[in-house]
């Protein structure tokens, strides 16, 4: 339906036309609607951001199948891509520019993946059908690397340019290690876990108390996520050490400069400690590895695999045999000693 006002235009001697008001509105004796597929005109990506901006030739519809969003290494149908798992979107006034705000999963496999939106010269985007409709439902003209209409070169590429940071760190002394989650992929050869402290509060000035991490282990795979088996010395310190590694409260990770780079070659930089999202404690019971029995001294020396508290020790339940199975024995003698030193 269409109204018309008076004034809109005039009759060729200057008279104003009958206006149709909204009572008298008059219907469209024919109607055709839009059956034209939406193309993608160009495309910008912004690896700091995490943001892909599409431009198209019509109004979108703000509804996408993400996994049929995928960037490629190249126009070539053998070149390797990621496909988009989800995300969040946002348009401009007329619809017609779409931002896709990538999740952190997508986001992650892309920086990990060195051949894939490093540059411009590696950025492609390349759509499916029924990657998104227009307003009236028509399917995106897809970017088929069979057709004619390849993958699309990225127009602007911004690199990341944002140092990685911690988001969060569980301490596990059962296992003993360090599962640290920063925000980005980093390049694991680059991990430097000497420049980590576990310390008892947040505090810089030195008031805390600290153990520095000296090695450990860790799988060598480009990730956001890093797992440090810590040395055994470190893990025997840090049970030592009193008020440290007991609760979240007392647990913080404090990050000096340099401790990884991003796949983009951005360095760390040092930040304020940061609090324990879960510590797990050591459920472990403490194993007696070896004994020495010096007749010379009156003395046993004990080891075990892992600290223990020397106050602890019940010397009724030791026993010395000469046979190495339990109960079998014909010599054993209960042990009654009294003096424990560490």
């Amino acid at each position: 339906f269409v109204t018309v006002e008076a004034s809109a235009f005039n009759d060729l001697r200057g008279e104003d036309i009958i206006a149709t008001t909204d009572d008298n509105a008059i219907q469209a004796s024919n109607f055709t609607g839009d059956t034209t597929s939406p193309m993608l005109e160009r495309f910008n990506f912004d690896l700091d951001a995490g943001q892909l901006i599409m431009t198209f030739d019509e109004p979108i519809a703000r509804s996408f199948i993400f996994n049929s969003f995928r960037i490629r290494e190249s126009a070539a149908n053998t070149s390797s891509f990621i496909a988009l798992q989800g995300g969040s979107s946002s348009t401009n006034a007329v619809m017609t520019v779409v931002t896709l705000t990538l999740d952190s999963t997508d986001l992650n496999n892309i920086k990990a993946n060195l051949n894939i939106a490093t540059s411009s010269a590696n950025t492609y985007l390349q759509l499916l059908a029924g990657a998104v409709n227009d307003t009236s439902g028509n399917p995106v003209v897809a970017t088929s690397v069979n057709d004619s209409f390849t993958a699309v070169s990225v127009d602007n590429f911004t690199p990341d340019t944002t140092p990685p940071v911690i988001d969060s760190f569980v301490l596990d002394m059962d296992e003993g290690q360090l599962q640290i989650t920063f925000d980005e992929t980093i390049n694991i050869t680059t991990f430097q876990p000497r420049r980590l402290t576990v310390q008892s509060s947040g505090a810089t000035d030195g008031s805390a108390v600290m153990v520095p991490i000296t090695g450990g282990s860790f799988p060598m795979a480009n990730s956001a996520e890093v797992t440090l088996t810590l040395t055994l010395s470190d893990l025997n310190t840090l049970k030592l050490m009193a008020g440290v590694g007991v609760s979240t409260s007392n647990t913080y990770l404090r990050l000096f400069s340099m401790v990884a780079t991003d796949m983009s070659g951005i360095v760390s930089v040092e930040l304020a400690p940061l609090e324990a999202t879960n510590v797990i404690p050591d459920r472990s019971a403490p194993i007696l590895n070896r004994f020495v029995l010096d007749l010379s001294r009156d003395i046993i020396s004990l080891t075990f695999d892992e600290p223990v508290n020397a106050s602890s020790l019940d010397f009724t339940q030791f026993t010395l045999q000469n046979s190495s199975v339990i109960g079998t024995s014909p010599v054993q003698i209960p042990m009654d000693g009294t003096v424990i030193s560490p």
